[in-house]
């Protein structure tokens, strides 16, 4: 049982952290930066190189690994939701090529998910992949608009 409520609280704290405080919330963020900073084979992107991106590229796909409940309940318009342990080769090669981007997000509050999908797509091949740094909560918090629901 303590097991359990410790795991509870370090899975909750962050996002706690984040909720009270935006200072706090960019230092969250440097730390999910730093952990995927680790990961060779990956671009970090921020929401305004994201919108860039979508200039100029013609294909790719904005992927986020929350699991359905929370995509609907808010998610980047025209993202595609797998969860992340829901990624395989089949699933993604339906989205885009190999060759193409995959941006891929999550809540921003920890960097557990984003980690394992990033690290499941580059073990299935893909080369071309991006991370959106601070996820959904960063581009909340710069203005950029959520769709609910299932569109």
């Amino acid at each position: 049982m303590y097991g359990l409520f410790v795991k509870f609280l370090s899975m909750f704290f962050p996002l706690l952290l984040c909720l009270s405080s935006p200072a706090l919330a960019k230092d969250v963020e440097q730390d999910e930066k730093s952990c995927l900073e680790a990961i060779e084979g990956i671009e970090i992107i921020s929401s305004e190189g994201l919108i860039a991106l979508g200039d100029k590229e013609e294909r790719f796909v904005i992927l986020d690994v929350r699991q359905e409940s929370e995509w609907r309940a808010g998610h980047i318009d025209s993202s595609v939701n797998i969860p992340a342990a829901a990624l395989t080769d089949k699933a993604l090669s339906r989205l885009v090529e190999k060759s193409e981007p995959v941006i891929v997000y999550w809540d921003g509050i920890s960097c557990h998910r984003s980690i394992e999908a990033v690290q499941k797509i580059i073990s299935l091949g893909w080369k071309n992949i991006f991370w959106l740094q601070g996820g959904l909560a960063a581009w909340g918090r710069q203005g950029y608009p959520q769709v609910k629901g299932l569109k």
